[in-house]
C-alpha cells in the first residue's frame, strides 16, 4: 500500500537516467509499454512507493473491457504482466471516463482475476455528481477498496468554471465532503493529477496523496512553479516521457520538482 501523504511525480526517461530518484514515482503503462527501458528503469528494489497508472483515457463507448488500446485484445494481459515485472505499491484499475458502472465493473473483474497482489485505486467515475456520489457510496461499503482516486478533470464537476484553480476549489469541495467517511473506513484518497497548488496544499494539509507531471510540463514550456502565483497551466502542452529532453529542460524540470515538494512540506507543517 502506498504511504500517505505523499506527491509522485511522473518523469521522463531522460530524466530518469540523470537524477535516479527512488521515491514518489507515478507510472503510465503506456510509456512502459512503448519503451522496455522506460519499464526496465523501473524493476529491482531501489524504487520505493510507486503507483502503476493504467495511463488510457478510456472513453464509455468502449464495449469491451479486453479492447482498451486500440483494439488491443491482449491490453489487460499484458498490464497485469507490467504489474509483476515492476511490483508497484499501488496499481490503478482501469476506469471508464463518464461512466460509474462499468467503472465499478472493471474495478470488480480485475481484482477478482487478478494473478497479483499488488492492491488497486478505484477511480470515481460518472457523469453527474448524482452517479459520482453513488460510486462514493459503494466504495465505502465495498471490502476491497482500500483507495478511491478522484480524476483531475471529469464530466461531474460540471462545466461552470474558467479556469483550472476554479476546477481545482470544486475538486477539492467535493472530496472535503466525504474526507471523514473515507478515513473512518481507512480508505485512503488519492488526487489525480493537479489543477492548482492549492489543490497540493490541500492533500499535504489532509494527508492524502496526489501525483503530477507539473514538473515536466512546464519545464517543457520553459516555466517555474511558483507556488505564490495561480498555476500557469499552459492548455494543450503535453509531454513525451520518452522523448530525449535538453540539458536545461531537465535542470528546469529537477528544479520544478523541488519547488513541488518544498510546497507539499509546507501545506503538511500547516
Amino acid at each position: 500500500m502506498i504511504e500517505q501523504p505523499a506527491l509522485f511525480h511522473t518523469l521522463p526517461l531522460s530524466y530518469l537516467k540523470v537524477i535516479k530518484p527512488c521515491k514518489g514515482l507515478y507510472i503510465e503503462s503506456e510509456y512502459c509499454m512503448q519503451n522496455p527501458e522506460y519499464a526496465k528503469y523501473f524493476q529491482g528494489t531501489f524504487c520505493e512507493n510507486i503507483v502503476l497508472d493504467c495511463g488510457v483515457g478510456l472513453d464509455a463507448s468502449v464495449a469491451h473491457l479486453q479492447s482498451f488500446v486500440l483494439g488491443d485484445r491482449d491490453w489487460a494481459v499484458k498490464y497485469y504482466d507490467l504489474i509483476d515485472r515492476l511490483s508497484p505499491d499501488l496499481a490503478v484499475a482501469p476506469d471508464v471516463l463518464g461512466n460509474g458502472l462499468v467503472t465499478r465493473r472493471n474495478f470488480e473483474l480485475y481484482t477478482e482475476l487478478s494473478p497479483v497482489k499488488t492492491p488497486w485505486m478505484y477511480v470515481i467515475q460518472g457523469k453527474t455528481i448524482a452517479e459520482a456520489e453513488a460510486e462514493i457510496t459503494w466504495a465505502l461499503s465495498a471490502p476491497n477498496v482500500y483507495v478511491v482516486g478522484f480524476p483531475r478533470v471529469v464530466h461531474y464537476y460540471g462545466s461552470n468554471y474558467s479556469s483550472s484553480e476554479e476546477l481545482g476549489q470544486i475538486r477539492i469541495k467535493l472530496i472535503s465532503k466525504y474526507l471523514s467517511l473515507f478515513k473512518e473506513a481507512a480508505i485512503a484518497v488519492h488526487v489525480l493529477g493537479l489543477n492548482s497548488y492549492d489543490e497540493l496544499r490541500f492533500v499535504a494539509k489532509h494527508g492524502l496523496s496526489c501525483d503530477s507531471r507539473l514538473a515536466s510540463l512546464l519545464a517543457t514550456a520553459g516555466l517555474k512553479v511558483d507556488g505564490k502565483r495561480p498555476l500557469n497551466r499552459p492548455q494543450g502542452l503535453k509531454v513525451d516521457m520518452l522523448h530525449d529532453c535538453s540539458v536545461e529542460t531537465l535542470e528546469l524540470i529537477d528544479e520544478n520538482v523541488y519547488a513541488l515538494e518544498c510546497i507539499f512540506r509546507d501545506g503538511i507543517c500547516q
